[in-house]
């Protein structure tokens, strides 16, 4: 979710995202899947294979309007992703920390990325 911050600075964060739109974003930043976590993913490429909230939400068993939620945070985290989670950044930090050894607020001060989002990385990384 988003905080009351980020849904004052961008208010179309709060705005109605149809299924026709929602495929159509995911298809125009379907190289950005990687900033979505594994779950997120899944329920992607199911409703880009199903088109169809009800199917996901009894193959999951849970709630249409779940899977709708779910897809729509999904978008809003594709869409509106920082611009320091670009992959170049990502692939340099992910070096700086595990092949170079450096500590955290090295890698923030050298590249410009927040201390948060570089801590975000690397426990994806360890993680995948």
């Amino acid at each position: 979710m988003f905080s009351k911050q980020e849904l004052q600075e961008f208010p179309e964060l709060n705005r109605r995202v149809g299924k026709a739109q929602m495929l159509y974003l995911f298809e125009i930043h379907s190289d950005r899947m990687y900033l979505l976590s594994t779950e997120e993913t899944a329920l992607v490429k199911l409703f880009m294979s199903v088109r169809n909230y009800r199917t996901i939400a009894k193959m999951a068993g849970v709630n249409e309007a779940t899977v709708a939620r779910r897809l729509k945070n999904a978008v809003l985290h594709i869409t509106f992703a920082p611009a320091n989670a670009l992959p170049g950044k990502v692939i340099e930090t992910v070096k700086e920390h595990f092949l170079n050894g450096m500590n955290i607020k090295t890698i923030s001060e050298k590249t410009g990325v927040s201390r948060y989002r570089i801590k975000k990385i690397t426990r994806h990384m360890r993680k995948s």
